[in-house]
């Protein structure tokens, strides 16, 4: 950047060049991100057929820090489970009782 170009960096890919993923495109990836059940498909998708580098990081990651938040669930769930159902029926104790006939 010392010769004062300030335009993003074209590398090259084995299929030529690549741009960087727009502004938009950003925006789009990130509102598909918020979609339940749809993101985790179009991050699955991503992480291994994306042609743009930056995408496919982006994607792995997701899908990365979501294998996370639920290991950590379940390890919360396996440690605590029993506190957190004391805590729903203390919300609600009509929650668990069975359906009247």
């Amino acid at each position: 950047m010392s010769d004062g170009n300030w335009e993003p960096e074209v590398r090259s890919d084995r299929d030529g060049k690549y741009r960087p993923v727009s502004v938009c495109g950003w925006l789009g990836t990130l509102f598909v991100s918020i979609l339940p059940g749809i993101n985790l498909i179009l991050w699955i998708i991503w992480a291994f057929l994306a042609k743009k580098p930056s995408r496919k990081s982006f994607a792995r990651a997701a899908l990365l820090l979501l294998l996370i938040l639920v290991v950590l669930s379940l390890v919360a769930l396996w440690l605590y489970g029993e506190e957190i159902l004391k805590w729903i029926h203390s919300l609600d104790p009509e929650l668990f009782l069975p359906a009247a006939p």
